[in-house]
């Protein structure tokens, strides 16, 4: 078992091998899709967004789920084409820092 702490930070670092300082949650968001093509049933999901803090970023490092990354500013990513419950943590944490 782990908290969700330790569970932000576990990810982190398996995802893209940054080790981090754990700052709260941000969001809870949850996203619902309907069956379609191969998939068994429908899908219900729960995030739990968190805001980390990297100790050191010298080199990102991504698992094999995921093949490509970027560092963008709030006005970006609101031009990316990313789900709903990508962007409202993203906003959510962005005025939390930058207000």
């Amino acid at each position: 078992m782990e908290t969700i702490k330790e569970a932000a930070l576990r990810k982190a670092k398996e995802e893209v091998n940054l080790d981090c300082q754990f700052q709260g949650i941000v969001s809870i968001e949850e996203s619902m899709f309907k069956r379609v093509g191969k998939m068994a049933t429908d899908t219900h999901t729960v995030n739990i967004c968190c805001k980390l803090v990297a100790d050191s970023i010298t080199e990102v490092t991504l698992e094999e789920q995921h093949n490509s990354h970027i560092w963008v500013t709030i006005d970006n990513a609101e031009k990316l084409d990313v789900h709903p419950c990508v962007m409202s943590p993203l906003k959510k944490v962005f005025n939390q820092v930058y207000g």
